[in-house]
């Protein structure tokens, strides 16, 4: 895949086989997580509320490795239990998240590319950022300001703060121009995950 593929076309597939041994399994969790939630949100309509919040911390302590204090098996079951149990969800997406498999994530990409291909590449390029680019993140540019936006942004899962957090990381004496450009992009996807954001929170 060459870089104008990258930014430009929508094929989620072949996004992921490149990005094999570039992106994190946390990442890859996150990805997964937000390509699955709108779906099963459709499926099974959920109110906004403490099962939604739930659910969403529950991803989050699987995609960020916090479950190493009980056995696997044991967290796999608890969480998929919690799922299946509690939301009604399927059986499967609970393996699927904590799995992180990579042949997982192509057939789910393979399942979105008629209706969701454009989503998925979209949130793919905000959790992996640019591959074919290294950024070059100076410590100086996370500022006690530029940390704290991107800290709410990460805990809310509201990125409307991102042109603030651009001036912020400007004023810090940011001059990157793919920083810059995605922080301030209208059209940009933003997601917990985003790669902006864990430059800044120091995510890998």
């Amino acid at each position: 895949m060459r870089e104008a593929s990258w930014l430009t076309r929508d094929d989620p597939v072949r996004m992921l086989s490149f990005l094999r041994r570039r992106m994190s399994r946390r990442k890859l969790r996150l990805f997964i997580g937000e390509a699955y939630l709108p779906i099963y949100r459709e499926w099974r309509p959920l109110e906004e509320g403490d099962e939604l919040t739930t659910l969403l911390s529950e991803l989050d302590r699987w995609a960020s490795g916090q479950w190493t204090d009980i056995p696997r098996e044991s967290a796999l079951w608890m969480f998929q239990a919690y799922l299946v149990e509690s939301l009604g969800f399927h059986f499967d997406f609970a393996r699927l998240v904590w799995d992180s498999d990579w042949v997982d994530a192509h057939r789910l990409s393979k399942l979105a590319v008629r209706d969701e291909a454009r989503r998925f590449a979209d949130l793919l390029r905000d959790v992996a950022g640019n591959p074919f680019r290294l950024i070059n993140f100076a410590p100086a540019w996370r500022t006690v300001n530029a940390t704290l936006l991107a800290q709410s942004m990460y805990d809310s899962r509201d990125f409307s703060a991102m042109p603030i957090l651009a001036d912020a990381l400007q004023d810090a004496g940011c001059d990157d121009a793919d920083v810059m450009n995605h922080c301030r992009d209208p059209h940009a996807t933003h997601v917990r995950g985003c790669w902006v954001v864990d430059l800044i929170l120091g995510k890998a």
